[in-house]
C-alpha cells in the first residue's frame, strides 16, 4: 500500500479539528491544535500540487523572458533573460523546482523594473503572470462537517 500524503494529512486535520480540539480546555492547546491542523491541510495541498504550480510558473516566466529579450536593449539583462528562456528543469524534485523558480522570480523583478519605465505591454503581461500565479495558490478549504 502506497499512502496517499493528501489524504492521510487531511485525515489527520479533520481529527484534530473535530475529534481533538473541541475537548480541550485550555485556549492556548486549542489555538495551538487548530493552527496544526491548518498546517497540515496546507502541506498536504503543497505535496499534491506544489510540482505543478513551480512547473507552470518556470514555463510562463520562461516564455515573458523569451519574449522580453528581442524587447529590452540592455545587454546584460538580454543575455540572462535568454539563458532564462532556453534552460532546462534540472529536476522534478520540488525542491530544485522552488530553486529555480525563485532565481527567475529573481530576475522577473528585475525585469519588471525596466519594464515600468520601458515598455507597458510588457509590465501588463508581466502582471498577469503574477495574478495566475496567485490564484492558482488559493486555498479552499475542504467541509469538516
Amino acid at each position: 500500500m502506497k499512502p496517499d500524503v493528501e489524504v492521510v494529512m487531511q485525515g489527520f486535520m479533520g481529527t484534530l479539528f473535530t475529534d481533538i480540539a473541541p475537548h480541550l480546555t485550555a485556549e492556548y492547546a486549542v489555538g495551538h491544535v487548530s493552527l496544526m491542523a491548518l498546517m497540515l491541510f496546507m502541506t498536504a495541498h503543497e505535496h499534491e500540487h506544489g510540482a505543478e504550480f513551480e512547473m507552470t510558473d518556470i514555463q510562463e516566466m520562461q516564455a515573458i523572458f523569451a519574449d522580453a529579450t528581442g524587447k529590452v536593449a540592455d545587454t546584460a539583462l538580454k543575455a540572462r533573460l535568454a539563458e532564462a528562456a532556453k534552460a532546462d528543469v534540472p529536476s522534478l524534485q520540488l525542491s530544485k523546482l522552488r530553486a529555480q523558480g525563485d532565481l527567475y522570480r529573481s530576475l522577473l523583478i528585475e525585469l519588471h523594473e525596466w519594464a515600468e519605465a520601458h515598455n507597458a505591454h510588457l509590465e501588463g503581461v508581466i502582471l498577469d503572470h503574477l495574478l495566475d500565479a496567485a490564484n492558482r495558490r488559493k486555498l479552499t478549504m475542504p467541509s469538516l462537517g
